[in-house]
């Protein structure tokens, strides 16, 4: 124990003038004589026995309260063995992804989480404050109030790895002082127990677990939009609740007119569908709802779609096309087989995909035009013939600015290896499949080519289906029946369907944010014109970039809230297009697994922690309770002097 006013304790010296006063303190008596004097000395004898305690007690209860009101002005404290708060820096990490729209005992956990800490935190020590899409560096609460207030849901997550590295960029430049860090949080993403391998010494780390109470949650999961009968469209739609709900309202709006309505029951963690019916039309676009008490930013999914534009796919060669056609569907695809006697190659600019389906022969106006047309960004796929002319193959091949073909190889060669990693196959595959019926040929063209651009190759690791260079891609041997199955392999429709896809990228019902998204329209843009996104409050120029007669639009940061964005040419609505929020964020998964390191601190609510966090480096000071029984003890020497007799 410390004393701020250490001289204040050379007045204990007082102390001996109670005892002098109660020792000295002399009582003289009179003697009175009587007759019979055994019951005086029986009174006399008590009374001396009471009047010598009471002297005593009075003399403690004395002693006593004055020691204790001189400690008191002594001011005497206990000091803490932290530092304060205003000696330390602190990190506040404060979620608020889409999962902290839930209720909890005082309403939605945002919120209430940035009332707490503007009550409870003090305004004016310098913090740097980390959102899940913000960061506020070396501010104080009060500067950013109005920040927080306002301050809106996102999608965008965030780990325990990148928030310790955030953390100890601030925390580098005070390695020498104790540093806080501080996570309010429900912890959707991440435990506490995660950051036990990530923990920096010196720094101690708070955790305030976000709870609700209502862990019932019914979501629009995902939809597609597909032909119907009778002309009609098909909007069928996957909804899952994680607890039993009866009779959950769902309806479809288009153009936010109320097209549809109907109802569902669950039982806990089951996904259902339904179906609505509409007519079809070459452009659409609405949202679904549903009337959920839980989270609500999953209570609508928004879709937009234009089913007027098709992919264009001109088709070059001597070879039987149909296993072509039955790939590239009308419903998708303007499917277009060109005579390879054709001269007037016009029209070849305005496509998306040129198919050289084991064409023989190359004139150099054609070779022209497809180096044009590849430059200009189109697509190539080019399947050789069985007798390949090299010499004209090779030409072609150079002036694409690719390596030459090898000679033939007429040795029968099995297709044993998929190259799962290639950006082709994404979504393709649910798992690496290694043992599958290996498609097979009896003679291929040897093409050097990188192991980063195989698609498909052989047991000897030569390429059978390459992409060799950005929208080009090269099969090596023919697929005529004679030479190889690989027309009936089921390998063969993923792949060239994918081919098709990627040399435009059609739109789809609906995108997710925060994720990279590209989406092609069929425009033209003079020099200095530009396409914008608008929508209700928003209003910004995507990245785009022109390429032969298509703009590609690439959506990364933004938009940031879902929702049906138009997309504008000058004052001309060019196209919809659906935004939606990703729905890992409502998979309630919570990991409250409990750290053991003990530098690591957990709370069940953000007040207890701010408040436990105030007071730290502070000492403990013990005057007042000085003052509480110096009183104590004059109520007890007036007790003493009233009731003892």
């Amino acid at each position: 124990m410390l004393f701020r006013q250490p001289g204040i304790l050379y007045f204990l010296f007082l102390l001996a003038i109670p005892i002098v006063v109660h020792l000295f303190k002399l009582r003289k008596f009179q003697k009175e004589y009587f007759t019979n004097v055994e019951l005086l000395k029986q009174i006399q004898l008590q009374t001396r026995k009471s009047s010598v305690l009471k002297k005593w007690l009075t003399l403690a209860m004395r002693l006593l309260a004055l020691g204790c009101i001189i400690f008191a002005f002594a001011q005497p404290y206990y000091p803490s063995s932290e530092k304060s708060l205003s000696d330390s820096k602190t990190f506040i990490y404060l979620d608020n992804s889409l999962s902290m729209q839930a209720l909890g005992n005082n309403g939605p956990l945002l919120p209430r989480a940035v009332q707490d800490l503007l009550s409870y935190f003090p305004q004016d020590i310098p913090v740097t404050l980390q959102t899940n899409n913000q960061t506020f560096q070396n501010t104080t609460l009060e500067s950013i109030k109005n920040e927080l207030l306002e301050l809106n849901y996102t999608n965008q997550p965030v780990s325990a790895k990148e928030l310790m590295l955030k953390a100890n960029q601030v925390f580098s430049k005070h390695s020498d002082s104790q540093n806080n860090l501080l996570l309010i949080s429900d912890f959707q993403n991440f435990s506490p127990a995660r950051f036990d391998s990530i923990h920096t010494a010196g720094v101690k780390t708070r955790f305030a677990i976000q709870k609700s109470i209502n862990q019932t949650n019914v979501s629009l999961d995902s939809l597609s939009i597909e032909d119907g009968e009778n002309e009609n469209l098909k909007i069928k739609v996957w909804i899952k609740s994680n607890a039993a709900a009866s009779e959950i309202p769902i309806s479809l709006f288009l153009e936010k007119e109320l097209t549809g309505k109907s109802s569902l029951s669950f039982k806990k963690n089951e996904t259902q569908t339904t179906e609505f019916s509409v007519p079809k039309k070459d452009k659409i676009k609405g949202y679904l709802q549903i009337e959920d008490n839980g989270l609500y930013f999953d209570n609508r999914l928004y879709f937009a779609n234009d089913y007027s534009k098709k992919i264009k796919i001109w088709v070059l060669g001597d070879a039987n096309n149909d296993f072509l056609k039955n790939i590239y569907t009308p419903d998708e695809f303007d499917f277009n087989p060109i005579s390879s006697e054709k001269t007037d190659y016009t029209d070849l600019m305005a496509q998306n995909l040129i198919v050289l389906n084991e064409l023989n022969a190359f004139t150099p106006g054609l070779i022209e035009s497809l180096v044009k047309f590849h430059k200009n960004g189109g697509s190539l796929l080019i399947i050789l013939p069985e007798n390949t002319d090299l010499n004209a193959y090779n030409l072609l091949l150079r002036n694409l600015n690719l390596s030459n073909l090898s000679k033939k190889t007429e040795t029968e060669r099995l297709i044993t290896t998929i190259h799962f990693s290639h950006p082709l196959f994404n979504d393709v595959f649910e798992k690496s499949v290694l043992n599958f019926d290996y498609p097979k040929v009896a003679s291929y063209y040897r093409f050097d080519s990188s192991s980063s651009s195989k698609l498909l190759s052989f047991e000897n690791d030569d390429a059978f289906f390459a992409n060799p260079s950005a929208n080009i891609y090269l099969i090596t041997a023919s697929l005529q029946v004679a030479n190889s199955n690989f027309k009936n392999s089921p390998l063969i429709v993923p792949s060239l369907y994918k081919v098709a896809k990627q040399s435009f990228a059609t739109q789809q019902s609906y995108y997710l944010l925060g994720k990279i998204n590209t989406i092609d329209l069929e425009q033209t843009l003079d020099k200095n014109e530009v396409l914008s996104l608008k929508n209700t409050g928003s209003d910004y120029i995507p990245l785009q970039q022109q390429q032969n007669n298509k703009v590609s639009l690439t959506f990364d940061e933004f938009p940031k809230t879902a929702g049906i964005y138009e997309v504008y040419l000058k004052d001309k609505t060019i196209k919809s297009i659906a935004f939606n929020d990703d729905r890992s964020e409502n998979i309630q998964s919570r990991d409250e697994t409990t750290s053991q390191n003990s530098s690591i601190l957990s709370y069940d609510s953000t007040a207890k922690l701010l408040s436990e966090l105030k007071s730290q480096g502070k000492e403990k000071q013990f005057w007042k309770w000085f003052v509480i029984f110096a009183l104590l003890f004059l109520v007890a020497e007036t007790l003493i002097l009233k009731y003892i007799p």
